[in-house]
């Protein structure tokens, strides 16, 4: 049953408290990281991370031609989170998967300016950008060149795709999350059984995909960027202000369109930069830390149903 939009925050002592509870943590998880570790050696960790960014997850296999799955990006004009693509791309670019990307009206795609900047061990949190997936980077230069190369979304033939993945930014609640092309497209795609997959604030975008009048993803449990950090990142002007007021909030339209996405869901994200909550045929990540994660998730979720696919083939070629 869906929630009503205003149903957290009239519910009482019990949800007050959680709130509370939430603002605050968040106010001593960003003290402790950017000081306590301010004294860090931090090298090591930077290294690591440059190395595996630049170089690839060398464990992943290409697949042959016939074994490619073709996947659809879709990335805000208004403002995507950087880091959001940059590691969903390069997953399933390095994994030799088909990528097409898409803005929902051919316009060029644009970088929230927050998502690009430096903030040391902030960063390892998703706080800014790291330096080894910068746009400077050779791997970020190959992204920037194929942003050139974005179509409109009228150009998506549902029947070519298997599987589709939103990367979040403040900017994709203006033109992705209520975009009602984008939202034909995923009801093609889910009736379709294809892999919906996103992470931060695009998330809601599947609950405001309706088959019917109904919510794609009502009974799914779904996650995305909690409200309580939002909050926070405002009050501490590290939202732009081209963004404010937000014109949804990503959690109460998940709550309002019936998923599974409980007050105890939302601490749990703002406790862990890379939870993320897979109930088919949706994958859908925290933020900028489990773009990665969700990417890979979408690509081992690919290969069963291609083996699924081809256990049926020959059972039918047995008994015919």
């Amino acid at each position: 049953m869906p929630f009503p939009a205003n149903d957290k925050s009239k519910n009482g002592i019990g949800s007050v408290l959680t709130c509370f509870v939430q603002v605050t943590l968040c106010l001593q998880w960003q003290t402790i990281l950017l000081h306590v570790t301010s004294g860090m050696n931090l090298a090591p960790i930077k290294g690591y991370l440059s190395r595996h960014r630049e170089g690839g997850d060398s464990s992943i296999e290409h697949p042959k031609e016939d074994t490619m799955s073709r996947i659809a990006i879709v990335v805000s004009t208004v403002g995507y989170h950087w880091e959001e693509l940059f590691d969903a791309y390069w997953v399933f670019r390095d994994a030799g998967q088909a990528i097409d990307l898409y803005t929902v009206n051919g316009g060029e795609p644009r970088v929230d300016p927050m998502s690009l900047k430096r903030t040391g061990p902030g960063s390892l949190l998703g706080l800014g950008l790291p330096a080894s997936i910068a746009p400077e980077t050779t791997r970020g230069q190959i992204l920037t060149e194929a942003l050139t190369q974005v179509q409109p979304l009228s150009a998506l033939n549902p029947l070519q795709v298997d599987a589709i993945y939103l990367p979040g930014g403040h900017g994709c609640l203006f033109d992705v999350n209520r975009d009602p092309t984008l939202h034909s497209v995923l009801g093609q795609l889910y009736e379709r059984g294809a892999i919906l997959s996103g992470v931060c604030h695009a998330t809601s975008t599947f609950a405001l995909t309706k088959i019917n009048g109904r919510s794609i993803a009502e009974g799914h449990a779904l996650t995305g960027f909690p409200h309580a950090l939002d909050r926070t990142l405002i009050s501490l002007g590290l939202v732009r202000p081209e963004f404010l007021p937000l014109p949804l909030i990503n959690d109460d339209e998940l709550q309002r369109h019936g998923t599974k996405h409980s007050a105890l869901d939302e601490t749990i994200a703002f406790l862990n930069p890379r939870h993320m909550r897979v109930s088919l045929p949706f994958i859908t990540g925290v933020g900028p830390k489990s773009a990665a994660p969700v990417a890979k998730t979408v690509l081992e979720q690919l290969k069963k149903g291609k083996l699924q696919k081809d256990d049926r083939s020959r059972k039918e070629a047995k008994r015919a």
